[in-house]
């Protein structure tokens, strides 16, 4: 599929677009049964329909790697750090 084919369907609350389907994420939540794991979340583009959703999650072992899990890059809004900065 195109990137954006389903545009505007398909777009978050926030107006995020093709954010599915890529690969799952790599998170620093901890397992919830194995101390040593880590949670992986959502679906890449490996996995059926049903997988593809942002609440799917598995855990795996901390030194396990896969083509279909990759992390984000993330850090609080501009506007969040400096407003932490003046109070």
């Amino acid at each position: 599929l195109a990137i954006g084919a389903y545009r505007p369907g398909g777009d978050s609350p926030l107006g995020l677009v093709d954010m599915a389907g890529n690969v799952a994420e790599w998170t620093s939540t901890p397992g919830l049964t194995d101390a040593a794991a880590y949670q992986v979340k959502g679906g890449s583009f490996l996995d059926g329909a049903d997988e593809l959703q942002t609440i799917s999650a598995v855990e795996v072992q901390q030194n396990v790697t896969a083509e279909s899990i990759g992390f984000r890059c993330a850090t609080r809004s501009l506007e969040s750090m400096l407003r932490s900065q003046i109070e």
